[in-house]
């Protein structure tokens, strides 16, 4: 199923909701519902799609390796690194 960013995102979202419901009632004593299952596959796609979309050349699908990132050749790394974040700069000519 093709959806906008935002409506990826935002199932994505109420997935989590849903999941974070599911856990609270089993908590509870609630027996684990089939349809958590269901919520759980559509959270993982969701995400898939919103990390290849928002960041393909480091998206990482459930159960693959990580691939490293590939830097265009117009843009080298700048020094400065904050955490997992590499910003880039235009590559003097």
């Amino acid at each position: 199923m093709h959806l906008p960013l935002d409506m990826r995102a935002t199932l994505l979202a109420a997935s989590l909701d849903v999941m974070a419901e599911e856990i609270e009632a089993v908590r509870r004593g609630r027996p684990v519902s089939p349809t958590l299952e269901g919520v759980l596959a559509e959270a993982q796609a969701s995400a898939r799609i919103l990390a290849e979309e928002l960041h393909p050349a480091q998206a990482v699908a459930v159960g693959e390796p990580r691939r490293p990132a590939i830097v265009p050749a117009t843009q080298a790394p700048v020094r400065e690194v904050s955490g997992n974040v590499v910003q880039l700069r235009p590559r003097r000519t």
